[in-house]
């Protein structure tokens, strides 16, 4: 969750779970109970509810629907589950040009296949000469076996 709107959260470096990690660890390791402090751009926090009201007030800036919300936070539990999924993350936010693909999963299919297939040219070149030069052999074999 990260746009123009927001002066906390920093694209491809730090987002709303970064700050949610760091609020929790904080709270885990009692981080204001022994009297410290963090500071945040100018802004100084001397306890837990002040850190997460910071944090919560950063995310507001960004989403003000409720329903858009609501959405956010199924998506933004799933895609926490687990690190393959947060790297996912912070691919998608430092490259935002690909949402507009999964609107068509099975072309960005065949896209993601073809360019696959260009960027290894030389090899798929190899196969596909090695197919059509074995296609004699691979058909009396299969001759064969039916018998």
């Amino acid at each position: 969750m990260v746009n123009e709107n927001t002066t906390f959260f920093k694209k491809g470096d730090f987002n709303h779970n970064n700050a949610d990690n760091i609020t929790k660890s904080l709270k885990d390791n009692s981080f204001f109970k022994a009297q410290h402090k963090v500071k945040i751009k100018d802004v100084e926090i001397g306890n837990i509810d002040d850190l997460e009201n910071v944090i919560n007030e950063e995310k507001a800036k960004v989403l003000n629907d409720p329903e858009l919300t609501t959405k956010f936070n199924e998506i933004d539990k799933a895609l926490n589950a687990n690190n393959e999924l947060r790297n996912f993350r912070s691919y998608v936010e430092n490259n935002q040009e690909i949402i507009k693909e999964f609107v068509d999963l099975e072309n960005f299919k065949k896209k993601l296949i073809l360019n696959y297939i260009a960027s290894h040219k030389s090899e798929y070149d190899v196969f596909a000469k090695l197919y059509s030069e074995t296609k004699t052999r691979r058909n009396e074999i299969t001759i064969e076996a039916k018998k």
